[in-house]
């Protein structure tokens, strides 16, 4: 879980550059790599932190505030949030596919018990889509969507002893770059809702394994290599 009390107090802030990303900041919105890819360094550190090359990346002398670092930590902890309810969700979806193939007689293909299951998992996958979207909270959106034109990792780049630290996008929508969740067929089979069963087996394991990476980022984000 992401701490709540995920800050950083003003005694801690190094001096250090803006956050790529930032509205008045464009420095190296494009040199942080796309899902996690390591920035160039001489040699990682702890905690994720890399040294950076200084002869590709320039350096900002502004300051990193404490409301930029906190606005980093609510970002991560309403990413955190939003996979913990997607995970909630993919486990109900779940029992509810289970209860419905489990009934006898058993539903047959276009029957209304059926096409109203199918109409319930359609809006399932639109709500954990919705969910990859916090409202108001770019960052958040960021971290919880696949990497695009307008999306990817948060970089937060350190001028205190050249490192730089990254939070990758961990993707979790229903589509295939995230947890690859598919839209039932119309007159869906009892195989095809076994096979989806076991679709939403992989889904939470993959959330799972995504949710993780977010918060062994977060664990290291104020841990920067002699703070």
């Amino acid at each position: 879980m992401i701490p709540s009390d995920l800050s950083i107090q003003p005694s801690a802030i190094p001096n250090t550059g803006e956050i790529p990303g930032a509205a008045k900041t464009d420095t190296l919105r494009r040199e942080v790599p796309m899902q996690g890819n390591a920035v160039d360094a001489a040699s990682p550190q702890a905690d994720g932190w890399v040294e950076i090359d200084r002869s590709r990346f320039s350096y900002s002398k502004q300051q990193m505030t404490t409301s930029n670092l906190n606005a980093v930590a609510r970002s991560i902890r309403a990413a955190d949030k939003a996979m913990q309810e997607i995970g909630t969700q993919i486990d109900d979806m779940k029992s509810r596919l289970q209860t419905h193939v489990k009934n006898y007689p058993p539903f047959p293909p276009g029957s209304e018990e059926r096409v109203k299951m199918l109409k319930s998992f359609s809006a399932f996958r639109k709500l954990i889509d919705e969910l990859t979207i916090p409202p108001n909270d770019d960052k958040a959106v960021r971290i919880l969507s696949a990497a695009s034109p307008q999306s990817g990792d948060i970089g937060i780049v350190l001028e205190r002893n050249g490192f730089a630290k990254t939070i990758r996008s961990q993707p979790v929508g229903t589509g295939p770059e995230g947890l690859d969740i598919p839209e039932f067929p119309s007159s869906a089979s009892d195989e095809d809702f076994q096979f989806m069963i076991r679709k939403l087996d992989e889904a939470a394991a993959t959330l799972e394994t995504r949710r993780a990476g977010l918060q062994a980022d977060a664990a290291g984000i104020f841990n920067s290599p002699g703070a």
